[in-house]
């Protein structure tokens, strides 16, 4: 098991080239699509003795773009693979109202 912190993430998302921020853009800066926001969406733990013996946050990596975006898609897939990090996908995400598409890798 990994355990990353925020700022590692980051690293190794900015090396997609991507625009990348932790949780939101401030109001008004967003650029413009394609773009990376990240988070912490749980966290993992494991007991032992009615107390938690080790915790690992879970992270939701979200790529927005205009339409589907293989390029994107590519250059996520080949950071987090490179990095040796185990991600699952979820591409199934579109919102028309709002003009993007999402997909979350898990990771």
């Amino acid at each position: 098991m990994r355990n990353f912190k925020p700022k590692d993430i980051k690293k190794i998302l900015d090396q997609t080239g991507l625009p990348t921020v932790y949780r939101s853009w401030k109001r008004g800066e967003a650029p413009d699509l394609p773009y990376i926001i990240y988070y912490q969406a749980t966290t993992e733990t494991l007991g032992a003795d009615d107390i938690t013996y080790y915790a690992r946050p879970d992270y939701n990596i979200e790529l927005y773009s205009n339409t589907k975006d293989i390029a994107s898609e590519e250059k996520i897939e080949r950071v987090l693979t490179d990095n040796k990090i185990y991600y699952e996908k979820s591409e199934d995400i579109d919102i028309p109202k709002e003009g993007f598409m999402e997909i979350i890798y898990y990771i």
